[in-house]
C-alpha cells in the first residue's frame, strides 16, 4: 500500500512538500517554547540535523542509482536532486545525477552537473573523486557531447575516459 509521505512516520520531507502533523526540525524550537522548555529551545543548534540530512541524502543517492540501473532516469533524477539538496555532494552522487539527466534527455544540464563535479573543492567533501570516477565523468561527457551533435568532442572525451581508466587499472594492479 502506498501512503502519502506525510502519513509515514519519520518520512523525509522534500522542500516545498506539505507539512504533516509531526514536528519538523524547523518547528522543534517553537514546540519546546510552547511547552515551557526554554532551556531546551535555546540549546538547539541552528543546523539541527546536518549529519542526518547527509545520511538521508546518501540513501536517496543509492536509491537513485537503483532507479537509474533499472531504466527509470526521471525518478533517479528527482532522487539525485533531493540527495544533493540534503548535502550529498559526493562525486558518485554527482555522477548519478549527471547520468540521470542525460538519460532523461537533458544533456545540457548533465554537462552543468559535470562542471560542478570539476569545481567541487575536494576539501569540502568526505571522499575526493577516484581515478575511476574521473574516467566515468569523461565517459558521461562523451555521451552528452554526442547527444548534442559534437562528435569530435565526444570522440576526444571518450579517448580521455579510456586513457584514465587504463591508467587507474594500471595503478590498481601495481598497488
Amino acid at each position: 500500500m502506498n501512503a502519502p509521505l506525510s502519513l509515514i512516520p519519520n518520512s523525509i520531507k522534500l522542500p516545498g512538500s506539505p507539512a504533516g502533523d509531526d514536528p519538523t526540525d524547523e518547528r522543534l524550537e517553537d514546540l519546546y517554547g510552547e511547552l515551557g522548555n526554554w532551556d531546551e529551545a535555546e540549546a538547539l543548534p541552528d543546523d539541527l540535523n546536518t549529519a542526518d540530512a547527509r545520511k538521508h541524502g546518501r540513501i536517496l543517492s543509492s536509491l537513485a542509482l537503483l532507479y537509474l540501473r533499472h531504466g527509470d532516469p526521471s525518478r533517479a533524477m528527482v532522487l539525485s536532486l533531493a540527495a544533493l539538496s540534503m548535502g550529498d555532494a559526493r562525486p558518485s552522487a554527482l555522477l548519478t545525477l549527471a547520468e540521470s539527466l542525460l538519460r532523461a534527455g537533458d544533456p545540457e544540464q548533465a554537462m552543468s552537473v559535470l562542471t560542478r563535479f570539476d569545481e567541487t573543492d575536494p576539501a569540502l567533501i568526505e571522499t575526493p573523486a577516484t581515478d575511476i570516477q574521473h574516467a566515468a565523468r569523461h565517459y558521461i561527457r562523451a555521451k552528452a557531447l554526442h547527444r548534442q551533435g559534437d562528435n569530435i568532442g565526444a570522440r576526444d572525451a571518450l579517448a580521455l575516459a579510456r586513457d584514465l581508466r587504463v591508467a587507474a587499472d594500471a595503478r590498481k594492479d601495481d598497488g
